[in-house]
């Protein structure tokens, strides 16, 4: 099941996986594997946004980032990707969460994101996601920027 997901050329597209929980991004980077991406998995926000600028800076940027709406660090995936968009206005990303009822999982793309994963996902779903999400045009930017809610 090898999926050629190539934003540049032939190269196999790169894949941050941000996720608390070391069972979805152990299964999350062993699934884009089989599917022929190249996958790095962080657990929070501050390691996400460190893995991004120094694989940008490094010339091996990632083509798509996977976050969990809410991290164990008290950090959301509203605020990673929003922070992510400082560093790189056009990444494209995927919410990803347990709780499919959330407003910003129901209204994804005015947050900014792509795609969403309801977990427990199959290979399935994240190969559609991550697929949409880079199939995302150049001339069509995601819209929207992650709103966050008012004093925490």
């Amino acid at each position: 099941m090898n999926t050629k997901w190539a934003r540049n050329g032939d190269r196999p597209v790169r894949v941050l996986v941000v996720d608390d929980h070391a069972t979805i991004r152990s299964f999350t980077v062993e699934a884009l594997k089989m599917l022929g991406a190249e996958a790095v998995a962080v657990a929070n926000a501050g390691e996400a946004l460190f893995a991004w600028e120094r694989c940008r800076a490094a010339g091996h940027p990632f083509g798509v980032i996977i976050v969990d709406l809410n991290l164990a660090d008290r950090r959301s995936g509203l605020e990673v990707l929003r922070g992510i968009r400082q560093l790189d206005p056009q990444a494209r990303a995927v919410l990803s969460s347990g709780n499919p009822h959330d407003p910003a999982m129901m209204d994804f793309r005015s947050q900014g994101f792509c795609g969403r994963l309801g977990k427990p996902y199959r290979i399935e779903e994240l190969a559609q996601a991550v697929r949409a999400a880079v199939e995302v045009p150049d001339s069509d930017p995601p819209s929207g920027s992650p709103q966050l809610a008012a004093a925490a």
